[in-house]
């Protein structure tokens, strides 16, 4: 028998052996690769098919959810659609992702560690001082560390 990649002569006690060396070997598979395997590309594609069809589906339960009917144009049920049996809708939905500009309203309400660190000048009394020890406290969006040294600093304040 010859070798697939260079056609020299090789000796096998089975007959099974296809290749002279070992360098042989992996030069053929370089050339030619097995066809069932998949690439990334192939992988990522079908990823995006799959969640398309995930969120195709998302949409026609809540348009049977909210609406009684399921959309048949393609295109989602509008809100101002009536259903023919009356559903109870509703309000919350439970993985309706938090929107960045009810996000960006609940970081506003909150002040910052600098805020907090240069209101400490206006504080003349000791009960103003209790009072912004507890306003301290409450600002958990801070890091521990931030905290401590915002309360360190206010212990400090004569």
């Amino acid at each position: 028998m010859n070798c697939l990649t260079c056609e020299k002569e090789i000796e096998s006690k089975t007959g099974r052996k296809k290749f002279c060396s070992h360098a042989c070997k992996m030069k053929w598979h370089r050339k030619n690769p097995k066809k069932d395997k998949a690439d990334k590309l192939d992988i990522q594609l079908l990823l995006n098919e799959c969640k398309a069809s995930v969120q195709e589906m998302k949409q026609i339960a809540s348009d049977l959810f909210l609406f009684g009917k399921a959309r048949t144009d393609g295109q989602p049920i509008m809100p101002g659609i009536t259903p023919e049996t009356p559903l109870k809708v509703v309000s919350v939905i439970a993985d309706e992702p938090l929107s960045f500009d009810k996000m960006k309203q609940q970081v506003q309400n909150k002040p910052t560690y600098l805020q907090l660190l240069n209101g400490m000048a206006n504080i003349h009394f000791p009960d103003e001082k209790e009072e912004y020890m507890l306003k301290i406290i409450a600002a958990d969006h801070l890091p521990q560390k931030q905290i401590d040294s915002l309360i360190t600093n206010l212990k400090m304040k004569q």
